[in-house]
């Protein structure tokens, strides 16, 4: 998702709200709101297609890469630290990135071969017992570094668009790298013969120790540990003041507080759609596609992002939430 996280305004454009009803109808079993605020818990925005991201590159808009750090910022100092990832979720395999899901295809194959085959839902959890790594640029080097006389064309690009004050440069301030692990489970149960079978076609896997499989009552359980970290979440460095501003109105809306607060996020985005409907009388068309919302957080004066700041913090939690809402309405159609 191009702006992988990202969200706003609620002044919507009245040619997308046509596509509303039939893009809800292909993203039935999605889980994007609950990917989305999964990475509230730091808060970070997730990063759903990895490409090597580190703290200093900068994305001409999220999710796309306009120039590397040691293009812009090499000349900084990363900051790394130890963190933890607490717990897993449930989404549907489709919302999984590629990069850390190869080996679904091989799973899926060898179930359908001992007659069984593999649940859409899969189970995601982040690092070896959940341990992930921080790095980051401290907020004091890159505005020094922004301010030195002896730029390079990277950062006179990022400068003219600060002193315009009207779009947000999409510096990474900090990255969270962490193997991805996902666990399967068939949709029904094996016996001995199956699960044999099953364990034979991913003998490859299972002797790397990124495959393991498991028999319960009802099913077997496939774990697929990773074994290369990813980046999977991030935070800026600038925000837009007038998108912030934006947020902060938007929790008046009493669905908007329900969405944050209340639902079960374990729940299908259809699910948690027809609970915003039915008891809180909130309308899917008056929310832009992703796309939209992504230009909106980028437009405006840039303001830079405190890490301290518990309202800023409050901020990235606020935008998870309405672009994980924006993708279970439009879907991935959206977002470009």
């Amino acid at each position: 998702m191009s702006r992988f996280i990202f969200l706003a305004l609620v002044c919507a454009i009245g040619t997308e709200f046509a596509f509303v009803e039939s893009v809800n109808a292909q993203v039935l079993s999605s889980y994007y709101i609950t990917l989305n605020s999964y990475f509230s818990f730091i808060p970070a925005f997730p990063i759903t297609i990895p490409q090597k991201e580190e703290a200093g590159d900068v994305y001409s808009q999220p999710g796309r890469i306009f120039a590397r750090k040691a293009d812009c910022f090499g000349e900084i100092a990363t900051d790394s630290s130890e963190t933890y990832f607490p717990r897993s979720i449930v989404v549907d395999s489709s919302n999984i990135a590629a990069q850390v899901a190869g080996d679904r295809s091989e799973i899926a194959k060898a179930a359908v071969d001992a007659g069984t085959k593999i649940q859409s839902t899969v189970v995601v959890s982040y690092g070896e017992n959940g341990n992930a790594k921080w790095y980051q640029l401290l907020e004091r080097n890159l505005i020094a570094s922004l301010e030195n006389s002896n730029n390079n064309d990277c950062r006179d690009k990022i400068l003219r668009g600060l002193r315009s004050s009207s779009s947000v440069p999409w510096i990474i301030q900090s990255v969270w790298y962490a193997t991805v692990n996902l666990s399967y489970q068939t949709s029904s149960a094996v016996d001995a013969g199956a699960k044999a079978e099953i364990d034979g076609r991913l003998s490859p896997l299972k002797a790397s120790g990124s495959v393991t499989t498991e028999q319960t009552s009802g099913s077997l359980v496939i774990a697929n540990t990773g074994k290369v970290a990813f980046p999977v979440a991030w935070r800026p460095a600038f925000i837009s003041f007038e998108h912030y501003v934006y947020m902060n109105e938007l929790l008046d809306q009493g669905w908007f507080r329900v969405l944050l607060y209340k639902l079960d996020l374990k729940n299908s985005d259809q699910e948690i759609l027809e609970i915003l409907k039915k008891d809180f009388k909130f309308e899917p068309k008056l929310v832009p596609s992703p796309k939209a919302l992504v230009e909106e957080m980028s437009r405006g004066k840039a303001i830079p992002f405190d890490q301290k700041d518990e309202k800023h913090l409050a901020y990235l939690k606020e935008v998870n939430a309405l672009y994980g809402l924006a993708q279970a309405i439009y879907g991935d159609s959206g977002a470009r």
